[in-house]
């Protein structure tokens, strides 16, 4: 089913942007602060997760565009056979 295709790849893609992001961010703090490992705040993970979900939203978009097709067609085509 085209749905389920859809939100695996947003999930999974989510989690695995926003784990980078937040790899790379505890990278660049630690080496900054000078300290052995560097915790992220709130504030830091609330943003981190929204510019994972703004490149997902990106990248998947024309799965989500797909899915909508298909079903436009499939609604299309099972009103026809009614109609004949």
């Amino acid at each position: 089913t085209p749905a389920l295709i859809g939100s695996s790849i947003s999930w999974g893609g989510f989690f695995f942007v926003y784990e980078g992001f937040k790899t790379e961010l505890r990278r660049q703090r630690t080496a900054a602060s000078g300290k052995d490992q560097y915790t992220l705040t709130a504030m830091d993970n609330f943003l981190l997760a929204c510019a994972s979900g703004g490149v997902m939203v990106g990248l998947t978009n024309p799965v989500w565009l797909i899915k909508l097709r298909m079903q436009l067609q499939m609604k299309k085509a099972s009103e026809q056979l009614h109609t004949s």
